[in-house]
């Protein structure tokens, strides 16, 4: 009798659900969907679309109502021009109980469609360039004169801040990312970041930074910059309970 040919990931699959189903409920949870997650999460960070889409696909076959999976599958398909499918996710998304404002996001990105292939490359070229002006215009182009959410929001709205007399633009922006996406470490870092290279939001910066490092996708970096932010703090009298608590956490190993 023939054997029939079984994939690398079916078989992933396979020993993925079979631990779900005898291990610990906490141990599934926090230990291997969370492995999938933090993946899922990476990938897309790094912009890689297509790789990050598989990924979540993989987090819905272990949780099958994951909101966090649906919301970015339906914004791959969405920006793939598949708006049916997009819905979709949207309509799936709301029946797993996720939040309105993500849901509003979601449908603004159904409403914009794939972006300007050409413009956005332009936009990129031009944001790497250091020409932040010409590069916010040619993203506008790209996302059709449409308000831009999720991960391109984020690339806009960082290239917006580097634009002269633009930073409070940049960091409405960038808070509504936070608002619209509660729970994801990307925006609330990309927020904090922003907000450190001023003096009159730099406590908040600091306070944002510090809940962040611990986090598995961008502690690092929060860590870093946080270290930058309390370096470029003008230091006050009202400051010492800050600094002494940073002190604290410093002596203490951070746990990723």
């Amino acid at each position: 009798m023939k054997r029939k040919a079984v994939s690398y990931w079916s078989i992933c699959v396979g020993v993925l659900v079979s631990c779900l189903v005898v291990a610990k409920p906490g141990y599934a949870e926090d230990d291997l969907l969370q492995m999938m997650l933090d993946k899922a999460r990476y990938l897309q960070s790094l912009g890689k679309s297509d790789q990050s889409a598989q990924a979540w696909r993989k987090v819905l076959v272990a949780s099958p109502n994951n909101t966090e999976a649906l919301l970015w599958l339906g914004m791959s398909e969405a920006y793939a021009g598949n708006s049916d499918k997009a819905n979709e996710y949207a309509e799936r998304f709301a029946q797993a109980g996720g939040k309105p404002q993500t849901l509003e996001a979601l449908k603004r990105a159904i409403q914009m469609g794939p972006p300007d292939a050409f413009q956005l490359d332009r936009a990129r070229k031009l944001a790497q360039a250091g020409k932040a002006e010409e590069a916010v215009a040619a993203y506008k182009k790209a996302f059709h004169e449409v308000e831009p959410t999720g991960h391109l929001a984020l690339e806009y709205y960082q290239t917006l801040s580097a634009v002269p007399d633009a930073w409070e633009s940049a960091r409405v922006g960038l808070e509504k990312l936070v608002v619209e996406f509660p729970g994801q470490p990307i925006f609330q870092y990309a927020y904090a970041k922003h907000l450190s290279y001023r003096e009159s939001t730099r406590r908040e910066a600091i306070k944002r930074l510090e809940r962040l490092v611990s986090d598995r996708t961008v502690g690092k970096e929060a860590e870093q910059d946080l270290r930058q932010a309390v370096i470029w703090l003008q230091v006050k009298p009202s400051d010492e309970a800050l600094l002494n608590r940073l002190a604290r956490q410093k002596a203490s190993p951070v746990t990723r």
